[in-house]
């Protein structure tokens, strides 16, 4: 592949049936973007992990192989203000309980807690960072607070970005961190919600214009036509907030989509031209 240096192409597996399969090797998002590594170096538990094991599957799983807290949710958001005008933007990759219950209020690991996540990405892949400045701003305004927070409280529960899951010295400090952001950006790409929502004629609109509510099941089948299965939708009265996706894991990073546990808080939808 050639590889340019200011330009990020992701990269994707092909899409069969319902499963939407998801490994890091070469997704491309609008033509342009830099290059981003998403495999992670597993090296350690390579051949003591067996093929095809999907996360919640079993309970005596090696962490290094499938993540501990098997139900993954993507959290996407669709905020006025704050990010490309036709993209909805990033709010958490968050792992979850196999019972669909969240994950540990205050994350898993403190060891592998950080002050300064913005500091640590941007001195380990500058690529990573500017797509995190595009993709996943914070709509109180601090970004760094933003990101640190995530990481702390979600990124600490991926079982298999544990530094001891890296091969022996291969291990590089703020991997993790960088590798649980790039999954997440890779994974808005690959689904990219306004993409698929317009290819089903639901596009933002204006109070002025007719008919311009959607109901729930407008949004809900469109999205399960393009991904395999319905989303959570979440609003603040009618106005559409967020979309939560819903995965397992196969074989550590792959991402499996599932139906979804949470429940929807919208009735009629105001899906709102971006400012």
């Amino acid at each position: 592949m050639l590889l340019k240096k200011y330009f990020l192409f992701l990269t994707v597996t092909s899409v069969t049936s319902y499963n939407f399969n998801f490994n890091f090797n070469n997704i491309l998002e609008n033509g342009q973007k830099a290059i981003l590594n998403l495999k992670n170096n597993f090296l350690s538990n390579d051949l003591n992990c067996p093929r095809d094991l999907l996360s919640c599957k079993s309970t005596s799983a090696d962490p290094c192989c499938s993540p501990k807290l098997g139900v993954v949710v993507l959290a996407l958001q669709w905020d006025l203000k704050f990010g490309p005008k036709n993209e909805f933007t990033i709010h958490g990759l968050w792992p979850n309980n196999c019972d669909g219950s969240f994950g540990p209020r205050d994350g898993c690991d403190k060891t592998r807690s950080v002050e300064r996540i913005a500091d640590t990405v941007f001195s380990y892949d500058r690529q990573v960072y500017d797509q995190m400045k595009k993709y996943w701003p914070s709509n109180r305004g601090d970004d760094d607070y933003f990101w640190t927070h995530e990481w702390n409280k979600h990124g600490t529960c991926v079982t298999t970005l544990n530094p001891k899951c890296y091969g022996e010295n291969s291990f590089k400090k703020g991997q993790d961190i960088v590798e649980y952001f790039n999954t997440t950006l890779a994974l808005r790409n690959k689904f990219n919600l306004f993409d698929a929502l317009a290819r089903h004629n639901i596009f933002p609109n204006t109070p002025k214009t007719p008919n311009s509510l959607y109901t729930l099941q407008q949004f809900k089948q469109a999205i399960k036509a393009e991904f395999g299965h319905e989303p959570n939708v979440r609003c603040i009265g009618n106005r559409l907030m967020e979309i939560f996706l819903y995965f397992n894991v196969k074989n550590k990073d792959e991402y499996v989509m599932i139906p979804a546990a949470g429940k929807d808080t919208c009735r009629k939808i105001r899906y709102s031209v971006r400012n």
